[in-house]
């Protein structure tokens, strides 16, 4: 056999082998669910807030007249869930949150009426909560979203109610870093939704889906850091994707070295899976349904009522 031909085979076969991994085909969600030794210690209510740094995630807040809406919890793999000290500011649902090195920031959501615009600080290390002092520069709102990238915190998007307009939809962000306060980010203003997720895979910032004016958004972003812009990715047609997921819970997972990002409607368990690597969708394997889901040390887990599940691949 000719010398050249036998190395091309080798290559022409490694290269197949290699973009079957990187295709994320072969990825599925399946597997055993498996109940945690941890209960969530709250009821999970509407229009709570959730967010992780990938060693923990925090869950609470949202609304409900029955029940007390004041408090935070915290879940690690080895603790479990844990109820933080009781958060100090107003009731609220719709609100964000995020975390910058030993500190947990949660602020704006909707109060009764009233859309709020105040951030808490809770220090990890003392057990303790303290309004920022800074003020949000933007109008109060809920439904916002939420993202941390080189050791700044964003946050845009969402709804405000006015009492001549009604609700209007937001599409303007803000940074945020403990050494400069915030500043309005003009170059990430996008089209005004709310309900919105942002994740990141591979190392880049995407935001996605959310309610707009009149339908659910279909765009996606990803964020150019060197500007400080979004740039558009491909959107999702309605012929090939028609049910959007609208209660969104978004999460990313690790394979090989790669990342993979899912999107889910909670209500339904139906969602989609995205590839960073080839800008493309697909529909993902359904999940049981659950109040959310997350991951942590790029486990997935679910919560549906007081239980936690974590989901034992394949």
């Amino acid at each position: 056999m000719d010398k050249k031909l036998f190395l091309y085979g080798i290559w022409l076969m490694l290269t197949v082998a290699c973009g079957k991994d990187d295709d994320g085909k072969d990825f599925r969600l399946e597997g055993e669910w498996e109940a945690h030794f941890s209960p969530f210690p709250i009821a999970v209510l509407h229009g709570s807030v959730g967010f992780g740094d990938g060693e923990s995630y925090y869950c609470g807040l949202g609304s409900d007249p029955e029940m007390p809406t004041d408090l935070l919890c915290r879940f690690k793999p080895g603790a479990g869930w844990t109820v933080m000290e009781k958060f100090p500011g107003k009731q609220r649902e719709g609100a964000v949150g995020f975390v910058l090195g030993k500190k947990i920031y949660v602020g704006l959501g909707l109060y009764q009426a009233e859309a709020l615009k105040d951030f808490w600080v809770y220090d990890t290390q003392t057990g303790a909560w303290e309004e920022l002092q800074t003020e949000f520069p933007g109008e109060g709102r809920w439904g916002a979203v939420a993202f941390v990238s080189n050791g700044k915190a964003y946050v845009g998007t969402g709804a405000r109610d006015d009492k001549l307009a009604g609700t209007t939809l937001c599409g303007d962000f803000y940074a945020f870093s403990p050494e400069s306060g915030w500043n309005q980010a003009e170059g990430l203003t996008v089209n005004a939704r709310k309900d919105a997720t942002a994740f990141e895979a591979d190392g880049n910032i995407y935001l996605c889906f959310g309610q707009g004016k009149e339908r659910t958004c279909r765009d996606v972003y990803r964020l150019a850091e060197d500007e400080l812009s979004w740039e558009a990715m491909k959107s999702l047609s309605p012929d090939q994707f028609p049910e959007i997921p609208e209660k969104i819970s978004s999460f990313v997972l690790n394979r090989k070295g790669l990342d993979y990002a899912f999107v889910y409607d909670t209500k339904r368990g139906e969602g989609y899976k995205y590839v960073p690597r080839e800008d493309r969708w697909e529909r993902s394997d359904d999940l049981p349904k659950a109040d959310f889901y997350f991951t942590v040390s790029h486990t997935l887990y679910r919560v549906d009522g007081i239980q936690t599940f974590r989901l034992i691949e394949e």
